[in-house]
């Protein structure tokens, strides 16, 4: 009995094994951040389904990468939930059951240490400027209980971008709203905000 016991632990581990020492836990976790996506889908309006899948869903930084922008060089290809990374990603839009005082600091808590990329990056970029449109009180009292720097760290994350859209661009919209709206009630947030997107739009170094 004990020898089988020993086996299956043997086993369940072997699948892990060709994965870095550094990410190793964040692969681990894919099949439940799979099976909680399938579930999810199958019934798209359950508190259940999508409260379990955020919370299945990367909450840092390095976990995102390794789950949705892992590059192999093995392979000399991404691999793991690259692909599917658009699915996934947009499903954080449809979380309507899940409160915002859950949803809102899993987003904040997951922009710590990020940097702007094509692909998986990005579609999580654009999810946020979304979400903030109908949540931005949210989102700025969120932040308002965050360091300095992991606030500068979200406002760096949303508004980076390699290239400017013109001098009319939405973004540029957008930032004189969001300063206007929100620069009595939360001016260091709004400063970095501010500061944030003169020095990252356009200007943005892709991983």
């Amino acid at each position: 009995m004990k020898k089988t016991s020993l086996m299956l632990l043997l086993l369940a581990g072997s699948f892990c094994l060709p994965v870095a020492a550094e990410n190793k836990q964040d692969a681990c976790r894919i099949p439940t951040l799979k099976s909680a996506y399938a579930e999810l889908k199958a019934n798209p309006q359950s508190k259940e389904k999508q409260q379990a899948f955020l919370t299945a869903f990367p909450d840092s930084w390095q976990e995102f990468i390794a789950v949705y922008h892992h590059y192999d060089p093995l392979t000399d290809s991404y691999d793991r939930l690259y692909q599917q990374a658009p699915q996934y990603i947009e499903y954080l839009k449809s979380l309507d059951q899940v409160d915002d005082a859950r949803l809102i600091p899993h987003l904040v808590s997951l922009t710590y240490g990020s940097s702007w990329a094509a692909d998986a990056p990005n579609y999580l970029q654009e999810v946020l400027h979304e979400l903030m449109t109908g949540k931005k009180d949210a989102f700025f009292a969120e932040l308002s209980k965050r360091s300095k720097a992991a606030q500068f760290d979200f406002w760096a994350f949303y508004w980076s971008k390699p290239v400017k859209n013109g001098t009319d661009s939405p973004y540029e919209k957008e930032k004189k709203a969001l300063e206007s709206a929100m620069k009595d009630k939360y001016p260091q947030i709004v400063r970095a905000l501010s500061l944030a997107y003169e020095y990252y739009y356009g200007e943005a170094m892709p991983l």
